[in-house]
């Protein structure tokens, strides 16, 4: 009995005898194989097919996800809020808002900022005059909240958080040069309270979450400055003093505070933040705008990709909290709904009152058909007299409003 090809393919198959060129790869060959099978007649066995490739599994991502601050306490895991603070991460936040609100205190609301880190507005007007009662104005109130929402409420802030556990937030933010540029023309002429006798304490003491230097409390012979003169939110120095320790002065604060010899709202954006900003210089550099959480976002996935390209490092997720659908509050959206109706019912009311207009003047142009039909017979049975005539052929040819009969009488 004769076999066929595929009966000894099955049996070297069973037994780890297929020719190298039966088998799928550079030796294959159909024609040897079906000489190395007998001749063939029988088909060839299926071709194997190759295992997919799979990718390495990600470790999953042990570090914090939010800071360890009073409004941050028992969110581990970024969680919905109401957004009366931050609107913007009301889906998703690291914070509790209502604590926020109630842990800044004197220091302003979510409608002014009365202190900013150590710097205080309260014993200042707008014009720069010592007052009580004064406040930073509403644009840069503006600024300041965002940078107070994305240090600690951003859910994906999480990637500029500092080393170790005990963190307040993110710092030194990869920062757009057009972000600086706007936040200095908000904030620059803002006035301060500060106190230039009391400079020694920051310079020897300085501590970047101490919020009570001497200096810029409204007490006592304060002057209200503007933020761009002072050396430690701006580029400016206050006092007189020989050029050595002028330069002195400046390179300890250059060294503290951050800001070489950089244009003035780079060195404002990072010394008035206390370094939460970090502005990009080279435009070649990548760069986050804080006000947008779409950036923040994008942050996340540049960071996973960098860490993962070292080879040193083991591969691992980074996870990206998605960006709220909208920036408003669910109060400001329920008011743009209300508002809403409100428009829609009025121009109901207005097309209603229109309509009923229009069928009433119908009834009028009726009447002043007939009234013109009687008006042409009497042109045409009586000699015309002054203007009466013209009025109404006029009136007749080019009005279309509604019929006075004393109107000729008043022309």
């Amino acid at each position: 009995m004769v076999k066929s090809s595929a009966f000894f393919v099955s049996i070297a198959l069973a037994q780890d005898q297929v020719p190298a060129v039966c088998m799928p790869g550079p030796s294959y060959n159909q024609q040897l194989c079906e000489l190395a099978q007998g001749g063939g007649g029988g088909g060839l066995p299926p071709m194997p097919t190759e295992a997919p490739i799979t990718q390495p599994q990600l470790e999953k991502y042990d570090g914090a996800r939010c800071p360890m601050n009073a409004w941050n306490k028992n969110i581990l895991t970024p969680q919905q809020s109401t957004g009366s603070y931050c609107p913007q991460y009301e889906c998703n936040s690291c914070c509790n808002d209502e604590a926020l609100i109630s842990d800044l205190g004197s220091k302003g609301t979510a409608d002014a900022t009365l202190q900013y880190g150590p710097f205080q507005f309260h014993g200042c007007s707008s014009s720069g005059k010592k007052e009580t009662g004064g406040a930073m104005s509403s644009k840069c109130h503006e600024f300041v909240k965002n940078a107070r929402c994305v240090q600690s409420c951003d859910p994906n802030a999480y990637v500029f958080y500092p080393e170790g556990t005990n963190h307040q937030g993110a710092t030194q933010i990869p920062t757009c040069n057009g972000f600086c540029r706007d936040f200095y023309d908000a904030c620059a002429n803002e006035y301060m309270c500060y106190n230039a006798k009391e400079i020694t304490e920051l310079l020897v003491n300085f501590d970047p979450a101490k919020t009570d230097y001497k200096i810029f409390q409204c007490e006592g012979e304060y002057t209200c400055e503007q933020l761009k003169d002072t050396p430690f939110a701006g580029s400016g120095m206050l006092y007189e003093l020989n050029a050595d320790l002028k330069e002195a002065i400046r390179k300890l604060i250059d060294e503290k505070f951050g800001g070489s010899r950089r244009q003035p709202h780079q060195i404002f954006c990072e010394r008035f933040s206390s370094k939460l900003f970090s502005p990009v210089v080279s435009e070649s550099d990548q760069c986050y705008d804080p006000r947008n959480p779409a950036d923040m976002h994008q942050a996340v996935v540049d960071r996973q990709n960098a860490y993962n390209s070292d080879s040193d490092n083991t591969k691992t997720n980074f996870p990206k909290t998605e960006v709220c659908s909208t920036g408003l509050s669910g109060g400001a959206i329920a008011g743009i709904v209300i508002g809403c109706l409100a428009g829609v019912a009025l121009i109901g009311v207005a097309i209603y009152f229109l309509a009923c207009r229009g069928e009433d003047g119908d009834d009028n142009k009726g009447q002043y058909d007939v009234a013109k039909q009687n008006d042409d017979h009497h042109v045409e049975m009586s000699e015309p007299k002054g203007d009466i005539v013209k009025g109404v052929s006029i009136k007749s040819e080019k009005s279309t409003h509604d019929y006075d009969p004393n109107e000729s009488q008043r022309e």
